[in-house]
């Protein structure tokens, strides 16, 4: 029954087995059983604890992270094998040879983790008297041995899995194969970027393929970081004025990557904020005037000057402990009047030939109360006016830092 289930997968996966038409001595030792176990990972350490062996079924059941996937295969060795101790024929005392191919692939359209390949994956065949384990010859050619599969860590989680009702109980999907021969280079053609494994091999193979599911183990998941509160820098506002409390700029590690627009992840944390008057004249409690798409944002009106402290707490469902940060309003009975800043430009004074390059220099512009600059460069006709489309097409041409100190032009028409 067991071989009849791994005939049907293997067919689906399209395997290439051996014909009838193969030579004698080329024939691989050919499937009489394949049955699976399970070594479950206690501690998800690839050195800690297992608990023994018990059936496993890939096809309905999950594997976790770091643990072992046993697989015991029964075949028949050829005749000319002889079955007997070292075999006989081209085994060298090494063979049979088998090969193994672990290839994960995701759910199409909903994030998940990718996971590695299969650690014991390889390209080239191996010896199962020194690949496999608990490697026996029986009467009448029958051979059995054991392969373990140590299921290789992942980072994340499917998010098809965390819906409400969950569309997958997995997060990474192996599809798996595994290859008998009685030829250590039996001319196999691997493409692993196409998720073929084999294109057809040279020499004849045998062997079987299969699923496999697997899930993130408990102790693996990573700690979840509690978040960062920003409650926005220090202001000055006039009495009798507004301000407004930013907390937009808090940081949550955990929820880097989704983006606040991905209504399809559910695995991010969900941030509540709360802002709360701490110090000042009088108490003036902030508002929120749209709690559900800007919570962080909150409005206070103040009539008193004074300063004012409020704090800004932020909770991310997970950790224990709350994360807060606070933010100083100093209200002033006038704020002095912004004067505005002086431009300061440094040009050719000579001449320029046509196709010549000049730089026009900005850094000597300052601002009279401190304020930080920002440039923007443009040409104008005399007064200090727009060009029309014809003339920016004729004027000088910009080739570099309009939005810099420093900007560079050049000449296309005389002038």
């Amino acid at each position: 029954m067991q071989m009849r289930k791994t005939a049907i997968v293997a067919a689906i996966l399209g395997l290439s087995l051996w014909g009838t038409n193969a030579k004698a001595q080329d024939l691989p030792p050919q499937l009489v059983d394949v049955d699976f176990f399970i070594l479950r990972s206690l501690t998800g350490d690839p050195f800690g604890i297992f608990l023994d062996p018990v059936a496993f079924d890939p096809a309905t059941e999950l594997a976790r992270e770091i643990d072992i996937v046993r697989i015991h295969i029964t075949m028949q060795l050829p005749a000319d094998q002889g079955g007997g101790g070292g075999g006989g024929g081209n085994q060298n005392d090494l063979g049979p040879y088998f090969n193994l191919q672990g290839l994960s692939f995701p759910l199409v359209n909903y994030p998940s983790p990718s996971g590695p390949p299969l650690p014991d994956s390889n390209d080239a065949f191996e010896s199962v008297r020194q690949g496999g384990t608990n490697y026996t010859e029986g009467v009448n050619g029958i051979a059995e041995f054991d392969l373990d599969i140590r299921i290789p860590p992942f980072q994340g989680r499917n998010q098809a899995r965390l819906r409400t009702p969950p569309l997958i109980n997995w997060d990474v999907r192996y599809i798996c194969q595994v290859l008998l021969s009685s030829s250590e280079d039996p001319g196999c053609n691997f493409d692993l970027e196409a998720g073929l494994f084999v294109g057809g091999c040279e020499e004849p193979v045998s062997g079987f393929g299969f699923l496999l599911f697997v899930i993130e183990h408990p102790s693996l998941t990573p700690p979840n970081p509690p978040p960062f509160a920003d409650a926005g820098p220090d202001q000055t506002v006039q009495v009798g004025g507004s301000a407004i409390l930013d907390g937009s700029r808090t940081f949550d590690g955990f929820n880097v990557g989704f983006g606040e627009a991905a209504n399809t992840v559910f695995d991010r944390d969900q941030l509540d904020f709360s802002w709360e008057w701490i110090s000042g004249p009088e108490r003036v409690d902030p508002i929120v005037r749209d709690p559900t798409n800007a919570p962080a944002i909150a409005e206070v009106n103040l009539n008193t000057v004074g300063t004012y402290i409020y704090r800004l707490t932020v909770d991310d469902n997970v950790n224990a402990l709350p994360t807060q940060d606070s933010v100083t309003i100093n209200v002033v009975s006038a704020i002095p009047a912004n004067r505005g800043p002086i431009a300061s430009i440094v040009s050719p004074t000579s001449a320029v030939v046509l196709g010549g390059i000049i730089q026009l220099d900005g850094t000597g512009s300052t601002d009279p109360d401190g304020d930080p600059l920002t440039f923007r460069w443009r040409q104008t006709n005399e007064l200090g006016g727009q060009l029309s489309d014809t003339e920016i097409r004729q004027a000088f041409q910009p080739l570099s830092g309009l939005d810099s100190p420093v900007s560079s032009w050049q000449a296309v028409r005389t002038g």
